[in-house]
């Protein structure tokens, strides 16, 4: 299974996506998160022309692709701005995308002006992160569990209709 977290540069992707897989973990899932500056980092990308994104997130989304099971859950946390791509990438990997979005003025280096944001028919939870940050994160972690609980195969448990 995987999730995708977009939003501008510093709307809290990163936390929440650490917060989601501590969580997660702590319930025994397996986890692995995908972030897209570690991945810059890792890959030397430090072109932030459309090109140089669109490449990053094609590589988090070949990433997820390659590391996909059914015991995991993959949390890609990249700002993903065009919401063309984002969704054609979405659709590609069966992933469900959650939005951060913050008032805080942006960071000249890395914010995304052409940014477009997704509807609400687009995510399954949207998270603002300067308004009540507890109760939005709670609400946002409660439908991504929800997500995840509806959407894990159970293995290893045999049902009174399978003796029976």
């Amino acid at each position: 299974m995987i999730l995708m977290l977009t939003g501008q540069h510093n709307a809290g992707k990163s936390t929440f996506a650490s917060k989601l897989a501590d969580k997660l973990l702590k319930q025994h899932r397996r986890v692995i998160v995908i972030d897209g500056d570690q991945l810059r980092l890792w890959t030397y990308n430090s072109d932030y022309t459309d090109e140089g994104r669109e490449l990053n997130q094609a590589r988090a989304a070949a990433i997820a692709a390659c590391l996909e099971d059914e015991d995991t859950v993959i949390i890609i946390a990249v700002i993903f701005p065009r919401r063309e791509l984002r969704l054609r990438i979405e659709k590609s990997l069966g992933a469900r995308t959650v939005h951060l979005w913050t008032n805080r003025l942006p960071s000249v280096a890395a914010y995304v002006t052409e940014y477009q944001p997704p509807s609400i028919d687009d995510v399954l939870a949207s998270i603002c992160t300067d308004s009540d940050a507890y109760v939005s994160y709670r609400l946002a972690m409660d439908a991504v569990e929800r997500y995840c609980i509806a959407n894990t195969v159970s293995r290893g448990f045999i049902t009174s209709k399978e003796v029976l």
